[in-house]
């Protein structure tokens, strides 16, 4: 009851809102022409907590007259104002351009990602152009890497013009490609200023330097590139011994001799080929190391990224000791750490063969170059939109949340063949998409921003379309604003979703609408991804094609949630600058179980939704009298109506306190009638007066729906398992399943089984229920092994647990148990330990009130 009241609050300061003359007078852009801001950025690339962030608006003056207004910068973390909206008031010649600059004070809080939303509103509060940009308040880079590169080292490169570009699109690390001298000696041993990479490349060490500078300027990260255990030849000059090579074994079909790697026909300096060394060798990781804290201490690196060419199956070493290159990943990369003390570390297992060793291991940020024919532990190809999805889950869950950065270079083929082409944007927007959904990130935007379609960085064959980086700068502000829903702590659930009207699937196939659930512990989200009219899901989009995605607007969507809802937003980054947008829903139930409805106003390429079981605004009793008595003095709509108005809003906000939900919706009924039968009360007109009836009546619709589901019939959710799966089941421990052998009614049975100890339990919470007498009962067969413990479990209803011991035997039986209810809720659990070889069979749960 108590949300109730806090919903009628929330309409109050609704209404205030909604009164204001900018949105009365319609404030939403009709097109897409910038009369004014040509572009809003910031300072840096990433802030400190409490940093002072320094907002850029670059105006130019482009209606026709001289121009008068205000600026106004307000700050969201998701859908949340945070403090108050600043003011700066300009003036502005017709055609004429300046720069605003606006400093707003970051938040104390670590690792957040804020929207800043700037309006500008003439002499009469109308608003006239509105833009966006992202904040990351974050004290390291390593929780949301958006990583960059560079490679241009030339004399005259302008490398602040460069990093000032990937700043705007608030790249918080960069790998620098390419720079050194040769692989295994990235610094020449007479430390020259200049020297000729392995392809003949001026290298100009100043240029580096001052790349680093202006990086650390706008608060980049610098990571170093090279080979974690190649050299080129002359290597046995530098002290790199033959004892360390690896070798192809007697098994391996894919070469002989040396484990060698060909780059090239020929180059200037003669260097083709690079030559692979033993990971696991004591000797080559003290030589690297070495090689690698020389490097430190020559030029103001931030940390190191390590490189290989992947798995190439079973090698062998000089003493014929054999190996896989992954298998040595995680002790090479622990002792790395450790050698080079405070220095970050990446490390690129191509392909994504041996991650799970690479999961593991110390490094910071992780990272894998994916290519399509490469397959995945469960045998499957890194081809799709999904495999890609796949990869970061699983990097996250092995890693303990570490966000997998991904180089997926589009369109390779075709941009070897065709240099100096576009990218297609809906092949690089729908493969971002898909990346950053999961919770992923990618490597692709380089120096002079640039875009990558190639593993070898200087070959810039594709470029970006105007139209391409605006949306590529949008994507890049919504990632910031809102990684705090997309990678920060996120589980993914089995929620059920229906796109009413469409084909959606959570595995990302043709022509459909891709959605699947996460959660955390403040939101239920859904990701949307359109791939309707997208004929294909490959991600590489190889020859240069990809469909663009049917738009679709204002469509139905049903979302089965796990917890209370009472708020429901919309984020994207291809409408409104990325602005949350709030949806109004509905509540239901049906044989799947609770459900909202939600009308979803349009879907480009991508939407995120989050939900929360707060309401929109808890705003307390004292708050909501300050908010009217603001409204009335600011002479807003009508002093006496609004009056009229908040005493009708007290009255039923009374009777909630009495727990009649009837009489509340009685008054505002009352009051609506009112309203409408006064055509003119103390001189306010009916047209004024409509906003506020619609308010009302939407309130007393929520007060209905609500006051139909104070209490729902208890039903067991997949109660017979015949939906194929466990959904509705929250599972704990593995090997549980749902299978269709033995069953003892209709199609499938649940089932508990493993050859190794086990604690393992399904369990299901029924709320709202009527308080009375309940009986729950089970089909069950215990018949293979003697477990430790197995038993249904009956808790949470505002009495003590019962338990009912599940029999060893043969056949099904029957097994209840009968509760008094006073909460309104229920658990049922099934739970079983034993040491191994032991099943568990459970099929027809049902729950009767007796």
């Amino acid at each position: 009851m108590n949300r109730l009241k806090q919903t009628v609050a929330a309409v109050m300061a609704g209404v205030m809102i909604l009164s204001q003359p900018s949105f009365l007078s319609g404030s939403v852009l009709a097109n897409e022409t910038k009369p004014l801001i040509e572009n809003v950025t910031t300072d840096k690339a990433m802030y400190n907590p409490g940093d002072h962030v320094e907002i850029r608006i670059d105006l130019e003056n482009k209606t026709r007259n001289d121009f008068t207004g205000t600026v106004e910068i307000n700050a969201t973390h998701l859908e949340q104002q945070v403090g108050s909206t600043i003011e700066q008031s300009f003036s502005l010649a017709n055609n004429e351009e300046d720069r605003i600059i606006v400093n707003w004070e970051a938040p104390s809080t670590d690792f957040k990602g804020y929207l800043i939303e700037v309006d500008i509103k003439d002499s009469s509060n109308n608003l006239i152009d509105s833009d966006t940009v992202g904040v990351d308040v974050s004290s390291s880079w390593t929780k949301f890497p958006r990583y960059g590169y560079v490679w241009d080292f030339t004399e005259d490169v302008d490398a602040a013009q460069r990093i000032e570009k990937l700043k705007d699109y608030h790249i918080n690390a960069l790998q620098y490609y390419d720079w050194k001298y040769r692989h295994h000696k990235p610094i020449p041993d007479d430390n020259r200023e200049f020297w000729l990479d392995w392809t003949g490349r001026e290298i100009h060490a100043d240029s580096i330097r001052r790349y680093i500078s202006e990086a650390q300027n706008n608060n980049m990260v610098n990571m170093a590139y090279n080979m974690a255990y190649a050299a080129v030849s002359g290597y046995e000059d530098d002290g790199v011994k033959q004892d360390w090579a690896l070798y192809y074994s007697d098994n391996n079909l894919s070469g002989e001799g040396h484990f060698k790697f060909k780059m090239m026909d020929e180059t200037p300096t003669g260097i083709t080929h690079l030559y692979f060394f033993d990971m696991s060798n004591p000797e080559w990781q003290e030589y690297i190391f070495a090689e690698i804290n020389n490097m430190f201490d020559s030029f103001e690196f931030d940390g190191w990224h390590s490189d290989t060419v992947g798995e190439w199956g079973e090698m062998q070493t000089a003493d014929g000791r054999t190996l896989y290159v992954k298998d040595t990943y995680t002790e090479f990369l622990n002792n790395a750490k450790e050698a080079i003390g405070d220095k970050y570390l990446v490390f690129n297992p191509v392909g994504a063969q041996g991650i799970e060793n690479v999961n593991i291991s110390k490094v910071d940020v992780l990272y894998t170059e994916m290519w399509p024919w490469d397959r995945d532990r469960d045998g499957e190809l890194y081809d799709s939109y999904y495999s890609l999805k796949k990869a970061i889950e699983r990097a996250r869950e092995e890693s303990g949340g570490k966000s997998l950065v991904i180089p997926a270079y589009m369109s390779y083929d075709y941009g070897e063949a065709n240099p100096g082409s576009p990218f297609n944007a809906s092949a690089v927007l729908l493969t971002g998409a898909s990346v950053y959904a999961a919770g992923g990130s990618r490597i692709e935007l380089g120096d002079n921003g640039n875009m990558l379609s190639n593993e070898y960085f200087p070959a810039q064959h594709l470029y970006m379309t105007e139209e391409l980086e605006q949306r590529m700068t949008k994507q890049y502000d919504f990632i910031v604003a809102y990684q705090n829903l997309l990678r920060d702590g996120q589980t993914e659930t089995n929620n059920r979703i229906e796109v009413i009207d469409f084909e959606n699937t959570p595995y990302g196939d043709p022509n459909t609408v891709w959605t699947y659930g996460k959660k955390d512990g403040d939101y239920e989200i859904i990701q949307m991804i359109n791939l309707l009219g997208v004929s294909k899901n490959d991600w590489r989009a190889n020859e240069g094609q990809k469909d663009t995605p049917e738009k679709i607007t204002n469509f139905d969507l049903k979302y089965y949630y796990s917890d209370e809802i009472n708020s429901v937003w919309l984020a994207s980054p291809d409408k409104d600058g990325g602005r949350s947008e709030q949806l109004s829903f509905t509540k239901s139930r049906d044989e799947y179980g609770k459900y909202i409805s939600i009308t979803v106003p349009s879907l480009e390429y991508w939407n995120l939704i989050y939900m929360s079981s707060d309401d929109p605004i808890a705003t307390s009793k004292a708050e909501l009298n300050q908010l009217v008595e603001r409204f009335i003095e600011s002479g807003d709509l009508n002093g006496p109506l609004v009056k009229q108005l908040t005493n009708s809003f007290k009255q039923a906000e009374h009777h909630l306190e009495k727990g009649s939900i009837q009489q509340a919706i009685k008054f505002l009924e009352d009051y609506v009638s009112h309203l409408s039968r006064k055509s003119n009360e103390r001189n306010v007109s009916q047209e004024a007066k409509q906003p506020l009836m619609e308010i009302i009546e939407a309130l007393i619709s929520y007060l209905k729906a609500e006051e139909e589901e104070l209490t729902i019939p208890a039903e067991i959710f997949n109660g017979g398992f015949e939906r194929g799966d466990l959904r509705g089941w929250d599972i704990t421990g593995s090997n549980v399943g749902v299978d269709h052998n033995d069953v003892y009614n209709g199609n499938y049975k649940a089932y508990f089984w493993s050859n190794r100890p086990y604690e393992q339990k399904i369990e299901q919470d029924l709320s709202r229920m009527e308080n009375g007498s309940y009986t729950v009962t089970a089909m069950v067969k215990q018949n293979t092994g003697t477990p430790t413990l197995s038993r249904m479990e009956l808790t949470g209803f505002g009495g003590e647990a019962v338990y009912i011991d599940i029999p060893h035997g043969n056949e099904y039986v029957k097994i209840s148990g009968t509760v008094e209810v006073t909460n309104g809720q229920i658990n049922i659990a099934f739970y079983q330990t034993a040491e191994g070889s032991v099943n568990l069979q459970i099929d027809d749960v049902v729950i009767v009130k007796n």
